[in-house]
């Protein structure tokens, strides 16, 4: 049922998108807003080859009509960086997720929680590039600034402490990973929100790890 709710999405979104090409442009900035919309519903359903299509066709219309500083350019280049690392494409990845940040460096206070959101992206390209030292760097800073937000009792929050969960398994600090993450799913399942599964699936994926690590500590003896 959960899952059915981004097919919903996308149905309501691709729907608003025929409207809007039909009344508007196919360059209106509207049309270019649904689609980078579309393309997160789609990275997020594990389908980055159809979000880069229609990310990249949003990010377009952005150049097109926006200042090359506009925020919306800023987030669409960060939705494209998380899409180009899921395919591998990591230079590119990094390329967009780069220009993400110096864009939202312009608009947002160096401890505002959508730092610690482009940060957390940049770090994930880093470690995909074999860059760990320079990962962990921006990790640090990423648990620094969503620390400051991760009290609150909202579905945003609880995707910050699953963000923060992710980090402390690359740090190997699987107790704290799972204190973080049972505070997510806390959250997302008094809400029946969609996203509980993928707090879900980084519980389990911190259980493996536990498991894997008391293996090795008991063979160690």
């Amino acid at each position: 049922r959960g899952l059915g709710m981004y097919q919903q999405s996308i149905d309501t979104l691709e729907e608003s998108l025929a409207l809007y090409k039909k009344h508007y442009s196919n360059v209106h900035y509207r049309v270019g807003w649904i689609l980078v919309q579309l393309g997160d519903v789609f990275n997020k359903l594990g389908n980055p080859q159809k979000a880069k299509g229609s990310l990249e066709n949003g990010l377009l219309i952005f150049q097109k009509c926006l200042p090359e500083n506009h925020v919306s350019i800023g987030i669409a280049l960060a939705y494209l960086g998380s899409c180009y690392r899921e395919l591998g494409e990591n230079e590119k990845s990094l390329d967009s997720l780069e220009r993400s940040l110096k864009i939202h460096q312009q608009h947002f206070d160096k401890n505002h929680v959508k730092m610690g959101w482009i940060l957390f992206h940049l770090a994930s390209t880093y470690k995909a590039l074999g860059k760990n030292h320079d990962a962990q760097k921006l990790y640090e800073k990423v648990l620094g600034i969503y620390a400051r937000y991760s009290n609150e009792k909202n579905v945003e929050s609880a995707h910050l402490l699953r963000d923060m969960a992710k980090i402390y398994i690359e740090k190997d600090r699987f107790d704290e990973a799972e204190s973080f993450i049972a505070k997510s799913l806390k959250i997302l399942e008094a809400r029946h929100h969609v996203d509980a599964y993928k707090s879900l699936a980084v519980l389990g994926e911190i259980y493996l790890k536990k498991s894997a690590q008391f293996t090795g500590n008991k063979h160690n003896r």
